[in-house]
């Protein structure tokens, strides 16, 4: 993460979903804590996104699973119907989306 976060001048932000609530997380808040630290030496603005937030963001639903999730991307012009690009690109575009349309970045 150290390596892509110097020598890549073009992240303007770091968007992630953070799953600290949810259970059998337990390395989170030591990810979460580098990640922080990282983005701060570099003067990167981040964002975390509970699971909560994402998933109403892009269903209305809270609870939405992940076949919800990828239909609503899908509906949206994301990700043709007919390809499977698995739940974490799922999941990285909605943490994108909500970011975009939820919250401003300031230099």
């Amino acid at each position: 993460a150290n390596d892509i976060l110097c020598t890549n001048e073009d992240i303007d932000c770091i968007v992630f979903e953070d799953p600290r609530f949810n259970r059998g997380f337990s390395y989170i808040p030591g990810m979460t804590a580098m990640l922080t630290v990282l983005a701060d030496e570099e003067g990167i603005p981040i964002f975390p996104a509970t699971v909560q937030e994402v998933k109403m963001h892009a269903t209305g639903k809270g609870n939405a699973s992940k076949d919800q999730m990828h239909k609503a991307l899908v509906m949206r012009g994301f990700f043709g119907g007919d390809i499977d690009w698995g739940e974490d690109a799922v999941d990285a575009a909605w943490a994108a989306i909500w970011m975009s349309e939820t919250a401003t970045v300031t230099p």
